[in-house]
Formats: C-alpha cells, sequence, structure tokens
C-alpha cells in the first residue's frame, strides 16, 4: 500500500498536491501505546501537526487481545490530503515469556510491525517506503528542533520529574548551537504528534 510517489527531491515544490515524503508528516499508530491507553480508558488519539492544530482523530478499540479496530477521519493537512474509514488489524504478541510486547500485522504485506503509518491506508514503515525525517534535515536543525521541544517540555510542568537530565541536555545543544538559530526548510516543516484521550476531549479537539 505505497503512498503517493512524488518527483524526486531536487524537482519538489512545496504545492497542496505535493504532501511532505518523510514518516513524520503522516499520522502513526504505535500498538503498544495504543494498548496501554486503551487499558486506561484513552481510547482516542488525534493527531497536531507542527502548528498545534488538530488535524486528525481515530477510535481505537481492542477487540480480545488478537485485534484491534481503527476508525480514523484525518483531514485538511496543507496539502490536500484527506482519509477517513475503519480498519481491523490482527495483533500478535512476542518477545519471550517474560515481557510480551504487541505486534501488528501490517495490512499489506503481513509482516510484525511496532508503529503503522496512514497514508493512502495503514502500513507498515517499510511497505510506506518513507524515510525518517531526520535523514532529510541538517544535524543542526535536529538540535535546534531538540532543543525548542525540550525547553517547552521543562516549562509545562514546574517540577518535572527529569528536570535535572534535561538541563543536562540541554546545556550540551547550547553548546553545539551557539547563537545559531536553524530552521528546517518548509518542505520538511509538517510534523504530526500523537495524544491520547477520551473520546469527549478529542471530538472536541477535532473541532476546534
Amino acid at each position: 500500500m505505497k503512498l503517493p510517489q512524488i518527483a524526486p527531491p531536487s524537482q519538489r515544490v512545496r504545492t497542496e498536491a505535493n504532501p511532505p515524503q518523510y514518516r513524520e508528516a503522516y499520522p502513526m499508530l504505535s500498538v503498544s501505546e495504543a494498548r496501554r491507553h486503551c487499558v486506561l480508558g484513552a481510547d482516542h488519539i488525534i493527531w497536531r501537526d507542527h502548528k498545534g492544530r488538530c488535524v486528525g482523530i481515530a477510535r481505537v478499540t481492542w477487540q480480545d487481545e488478537s485485534s484491534l479496530t481503527v476508525e480514523h477521519d484525518v483531514e485538511d493537512l496543507g496539502y490536500a490530503w484527506a482519509n477517513r474509514g475503519t480498519t481491523t488489524i490482527t495483533i500478535q504478541f512476542g518477545g519471550g515469556l517474560a515481557v510480551k510486547r504487541a505486534f501488528a500485522e501490517c495490512p499489506d504485506c503481513g509482516e510484525h510491525a511496532v508503529v503503522l503509518i496512514l497514508g493512502s491506508g495503514w502500513c507498515c514503515a517499510r511497505c510506506s517506503e518513507l524515510p525518517n525525517r531526520s535523514a532529510l534535515i541538517s544535524k543542526e536543525v535536529r538540535w535546534f528542533e531538540e532543543y525548542t521541544d525540550l525547553r517547552v517540555e521543562l516549562s509545562a510542568r514546574e517540577n518535572h520529574p527529569n528536570k535535572r537530565r534535561i538541563g543536562k541536555r540541554l546545556a550540551r545543544l547550547h553548546a553545539k548551537l551557539g547563537d545559531r538559530t536553524p530552521v528546517a526548510n518548509s518542505l520538511f516543516a509538517p510534523r504530526l504528534k500523537p495524544h491520547w484521550t477520551d473520546g469527549t476531549s478529542a471530538r472536541r479537539a477535532f473541532r476546534e
């Protein structure tokens, strides 16, 4: 289930019909996170873009430890792409007797996958044929984005349990960056981040 193919990087122009070609620009579903959050009652996932806008919602239902159903509605990602539907995904467990890890069976190739990506349909990273975003941007941009994300995370909680560790990492990143503030090319700007919540909060966020 291959995602839409576009022109090679040297010929790409950012248009509505030209979607980004890396994994982080598309909705992703971690099977282990889905299992953990569904047990806790947060059976809805919303995806927000790099500007904080809610662009997608999905309800994840665990059937009987052997499959899950994903009802998704994703739209308005800035590149004329929308996808709605319901998919049942087979789940298998592995990783030894002590720790059992959940794997999804890719609806396209049937191989085990920890994370599924939503393009024209749910599939594993190999079937999507998409690279990681980090492979397409410079190390300076990666440092700056990590630095910004960590500062936001630290400021969001007054008594962060990992305050010392994050502080040390921020100091190292600041030493590498100096006074530079590199920004990714707009072609690599879109990033979707998942947030698990209950149904009421998810639907309210999607209407905002």
